[in-house]
């Protein structure tokens, strides 16, 4: 009876590591940017020149607001179904948008730290330049932080693609001339 018993359980184990064993795990991915507004640069005024003091100038044109998305992060999460897997995307995204949301502000609405951090990156180059080219590069860094000069507008995850995953696990088989050693030395104590 003890043989049947152990052949049966070998048989078993066998088949258990021969089979494949299938887990399904689904992945989804999404996009974190941020969407800038860009402020109209202010040009300075000219004075129009008028030939005939009964015409006017047409006055320009008035500059509009360009709105660009900027990507900040590629994000993915993983779960035993789609749902979980989104809601852990949803979850994991809060923490990224925050951070695009801080990175835009910082970057386009705060004119002041752009000036001063360009100026403090070249103020080596700054110092041993003569007067006219120092005022030139000076302007042209005002310059460099009033074109990024914008409000942001919003920051989000674009729409989640979810994929499924499977993979497959195969186990190690169990030889029956290893477990008969087995059974004989188990056998002998």
């Amino acid at each position: 009876m003890r043989k049947v018993v152990f052949r049966a359980s070998v048989f078993f184990l066998s088949f258990i590591g021969w089979s494949a064993i299938a887990n399904a795990e689904f992945r989804c991915e999404g996009q974190v940017s941020y969407s800038v507004e860009s402020l109209p640069v202010q040009l300075p005024k000219e004075v129009a020149h008028v030939e005939n003091p009964k015409e006017t100038p047409a006055p320009p044109p008035v500059p509009t607001a360009i709105v660009s998305t900027v990507s900040f992060a590629q994000i993915e999460a993983k779960g035993d179904d789609e749902v979980k897997a989104k809601a852990a995307l949803q979850k994991v995204s809060v923490r990224y948008i925050e951070k695009a949301r801080e990175l835009c502000q910082e970057k386009h609405e705060n004119v002041g730290d752009c000036i001063s951090a360009k100026f403090e990156a070249n103020a080596t180059a700054l110092r041993s330049l003569d007067f006219s080219v120092r005022k030139a590069l000076e302007e042209s860094l005002r310059g460099d932080c009033e074109t990024q000069r914008g409000r942001c507008t919003k920051a989000e995850l674009s729409a989640p693609v979810c994929a499924e995953i499977v993979v497959a696990v195969q186990e190690t088989p169990v030889p029956e001339a290893d477990a008969k050693k087995d059974d004989k030395k188990k056998a002998k104590k």
